[in-house]
């Protein structure tokens, strides 16, 4: 086991520590109100953050508010919930800031790509690109599976020993998990979706699904967005195999695999992932529904300029967000024969208003 970190609930005593993680928690969040009146009186919230701090004990997270948001990635609808930015957020904060680097970054797997910052799907999409096209002999088979209802299903107590088993100080761990338990509907299993904390936690939780994966060396490519795994290989009976072990070791852990798992021939399907299609001879394209939203979006773009409406700058940017992306990741002749249809730099002067 390696060696446990202590003395963090000490670090996050220092005001100039809170300072400069309040300062980022509210970059580019100005327009909130919330925000603002954090803004406007710094002094003020950092020491009152401290004193929480100081007295943990009397410390009582706020209550969330639930909001019921329409995933489009997905397509399905998520329950939100959110607590107040001073003081449960900033708090939130301080907690991932301190833990950041010598727990959740140093136990991450490299191909772990979700919710953290300047790792992206733009990396998995280099990962598998790269692995697909380098390694023809050993992309045969391609393997897709996910957790059935990962964060509802979490056990706070399992999550809390997976955190001792790296942290030592006992104040800390207690303080995480107070917070962590006011953002779960019966507060023993099931963390909420929309707390800052909980993203990092989630992703940490399972880490060791990642090094089991990693350990049998059935995987020739692996990755993970969040819950979502990635496995190619070229053994159809070993990857088999290997799906009996995670689903195992997720049952220990109080979590169960969606069965609705696949393991394909890459030469007769492609992988869908992070938005794109990744196909046998390493070529990728939208996937289909992102298709079609690019094809609709050009068309009332098209029809708008043909007959003089005005465009909103809304729409404008919407539009050359997705054909940067599309440019850069799945150029298509047919796509770029659509897009013909559009004055460009007349979207590009709106966008830019």
């Amino acid at each position: 086991m390696p060696k446990r970190i202590g003395h963090l609930y000490e670090k996050m005593l220092d005001k100039d520590f809170i300072r400069k993680t309040v300062v980022r928690a509210c970059s580019q969040r100005h327009g909130r109100r919330d925000v603002s009146k954090v803004v406007q009186n710094m002094d003020k919230v950092v020491d009152e953050l401290y004193e929480i701090l100081l007295h943990d004990d009397e410390y009582k997270p706020s209550h969330y508010r639930e909001k019921v948001l329409y995933d489009q990635s997905s397509q399905k609808y998520r329950t939100i919930r959110m607590a107040p930015f001073h003081p449960d957020c900033l708090i939130q904060w301080l907690l991932v800031e301190v833990m950041r680097e010598p727990v959740f970054m140093r136990g991450l797997d490299y191909w772990s790509c979700s919710s953290i910052p300047g790792r992206g799907g733009q990396r998995i999409y280099r990962g598998l690109t790269h692995y697909i096209r380098h390694h023809p002999r050993s992309a045969k088979y391609a393997m897709q599976m996910d957790i059935h209802h990962y964060y509802d299903n979490i056990d706070i107590t399992k999550l809390m020993a997976v955190l001792r088993r790296r942290i030592k100080d006992e104040r800390f761990i207690r303080f995480v998990e107070i917070t962590t338990r006011s953002s779960s509907a019966d507060g023993n299993i099931g963390i909420g979706i929309g707390y800052n904390l909980n993203q990092w936690l989630a992703n940490y939780f399972i880490v060791d699904i990642d090094r089991l994966i990693r350990a049998d060396g059935s995987a020739g490519f692996y990755c993970r967005h969040m819950d979502n795994m990635t496995i190619i290989g070229s053994n159809k009976r070993k990857l088999r195999r290997l799906v009996r072990k995670v689903e195992a070791a997720l049952k220990a852990m109080g979590l169960e695999l969606k069965g609705d798992w696949q393991l394909f021939p890459l030469s007769k399907r492609d992988i869908v992932a992070v938005g794109f299609r990744y196909k046998a001879d390493g070529s990728t394209m939208f996937r289909k529904r992102s298709w079609r939203k690019f094809r609709r979006q050009i068309l009332r773009i098209a029809r708008k300029q043909r007959t003089g409406k005005l465009i909103p700058p809304r729409q404008a940017r919407g539009f050359m967000s997705r054909f940067g992306i599309f440019r850069k990741y799945t150029p298509s002749r047919k796509v770029f024969r659509m897009v013909s249809r559009i004055d460009i730099s007349d979207l590009r002067r709106i966008a830019a208003s």
